[in-house]
């Protein structure tokens, strides 16, 4: 069975906060849209203390979590306007990734397989290049 920690889960949210708060166009895998769901809803405690301004933080928060939750059914293959009807938005929103480009963009992540095999090519890469530069220095 497929495990997080939790400081896991919520650091990588936050990376994707950082850099996607607003954005729509492009796809989220599963396990990013829910990282990115429980970050959203710590932050939503949070500033539920401060009246106004937490008002505010929330509904900025509730643009963003709409947001990705249409990249998330772009990477299911679907328009973003599947998220306007309600409950089956919450269907889709689990399915798994298209494996396959589609017109929403590239699959963002590697499988770990083809993350590994990219890392033995790139130390095997400055391997050759070490003994290049031995060899002809």
């Amino acid at each position: 069975m497929y495990q997080h920690n939790f400081s896991g889960v919520f650091n990588k949210g936050l990376a994707i906060a950082k850099k996607d708060f607003f954005k729509v166009n492009g796809r989220m895998i599963r396990e990013d849209y829910f990282s990115y769901l429980v970050v959203l809803m710590l932050a939503a405690i949070v500033a539920s203390v401060i009246p106004i301004l937490g008002w505010i933080a929330c509904v900025l928060m509730q643009l963003s979590l709409l947001f990705a939750s249409i990249r998330r059914l772009h990477d299911v293959g679907l328009s973003g306007w599947w998220v306007l009807v309600p409950g089956y938005n919450m269907y889709l929103l689990v399915q798994d990734t298209e494996n396959a480009d589609n017109m929403y963009g590239k699959i963002e992540r590697k499988t770990e397989t083809a993350a590994s095999n990219d890392s033995v090519d790139r130390e095997l890469e400055a391997a050759r290049a070490e003994v290049d530069a031995m060899t002809n220095g």
